[in-house]
């Protein structure tokens, strides 16, 4: 980069995304699955824009995650 250059460093919430049986209304594990997404960067900034109405929002997540990802929560 040259001496004039700026350059602005903006972070996307990072995420790992897994799924989960769901509970029964009895507690007990049930046979249908839900999405359940961990941030590990980016939780506040995620919470402000949905505070904000956000419908949503860009997000990193690993390789083998984005599939799956892409699959409870659109693209």
């Amino acid at each position: 980069m040259g001496q004039n250059s700026v350059q602005i460093n903006t972070e996307m919430p990072y995420v790992s995304f897994r799924t989960r049986n769901c509970r029964t209304l009895l507690g007990l594990v049930g046979l249908e699955k839900e999405g359940v997404v961990s941030f590990r960067n980016g939780q506040h900034r995620a919470r402000y824009l949905a505070f904000a109405g956000a419908a949503s929002f860009p997000v990193e997540a690993h390789e083998t995650e984005a599939a799956l990802l892409a699959v409870y929560c659109g693209a």
